[in-house]
């Protein structure tokens, strides 16, 4: 199969060109970053074509030429940020979107189409199944639940099925050391302090990026769904960020530095994803606790500072 996945070289765009390069696919990446150590893996692969440029440049997606699936992955990732950059945050992940989208319609071998969307849809809404009120209180947010709504859009017009998968809190190898799992192992294990919005009471349903690329081939390869569909991706758990940083102490065998601080703006109290309807329609099965990961990415991250 010829594979269509935009933000390969990003953190879960990897850990999924990977796996379908090493399972025989062919992998069309495009991503507008052309160098980091992921592309640097990815590029020794034979059935990798990596393209740099843009999904808001039509004429540029043209050039890729027929694919049987399309994983959409890029986005400008960070839900804090997107408050400040608003006319960016919707330029790109809605405008751009919609070129993807015009590509797509006309594409005859093209079997599904799968858009990686998120929890912050739900917003402070209250209830995490995929029925829930969406009420998006931050811009990345709003681009996500607006890309879904024109996924019902395009299903109906032109009749591609397209699945949107809200994930949730992703976490694991080869993320961006931004991210709050990384700095946290990184800070307790080089002994500095580490700060802990809403006191670290704020609760998270951590998935390991395994799994959400498990959760990513299901829904590519479902043969039964027609139309457009929508799944949450993530354990059906959730932990406290404080107890996140109890188990890293555990298995550091270090404590952390600790500053408490308030609540950020765009901070939700709580997630957890209701994950009965993505077991029952694709057979879906997280396989990594909190625990399991937090060790592993854990033990590869410590060694890289090392």
């Amino acid at each position: 199969m010829r594979i269509l996945v935009t933000g390969a070289a990003g953190f879960i765009g990897y850990h999924l060109s990977r796996h379908l390069l090493e399972t025989g696919h062919d992998v069309v990446a495009i991503d507008k970053v052309n160098s980091n150590e992921r592309l640097d893996i990815l590029v020794q692969y034979e059935n990798f074509d990596f393209r740099h440029g843009s999904i808001a440049d039509i004429s540029f997606l043209q050039e890729v030429g027929e694919v049987d699936y399309i994983v959409h992955l890029a986005a400008l990732p960070d839900v804090r940020k997107s408050i400040g950059r608003p006319y960016i945050q919707i330029q790109q992940d809605v405008l751009g979107y919609i070129s993807l989208l015009e590509y797509a319609k006309v594409l005859e071998r093209l079997k599904r189409m799968v858009f990686i969307s998120s929890s912050s849809v739900y917003g402070v809404g209250g209830g995490f199944s995929e029925l829930s009120p969406t009420m998006p209180i931050a811009p990345y947010g709003v681009s996500k639940l607006n890309n879904e709504n024109m996924n019902t859009c395009y299903c109906h017009l032109y009749g591609f099925p397209i699945t949107s998968l809200r994930f949730f809190t992703v976490y694991g190898t080869y993320g961006r050391d931004n991210m709050v799992i990384w700095k946290f192992i990184e800070n307790i294990f080089l002994g500095k302090p580490i700060s802990l919005f809403n006191n670290g009471m704020n609760e998270r349903d951590f998935v390991y990026v395994s799994d959400v690329v498990d959760a990513i081939l299901l829904a590519m390869f479902d043969e039964k769904s027609t139309g457009h569909n929508v799944y949450n991706v993530g354990t059906g758990t959730s932990v406290s960020v404080l107890e996140v940083v109890r188990i890293i102490e555990d298995i550091l065998g270090k404590t952390a530095t600790l500053e408490t601080l308030p609540p950020q703006p765009g901070d939700i109290p709580k997630t957890c994803a209701d994950i009965i309807k993505i077991k029952q329609d694709l057979d879906y099965a997280p396989k990594i606790d909190i625990t399991s990961g937090l060790r592993m990415f854990s033990e590869w991250l410590i060694d890289r500072l090392n």
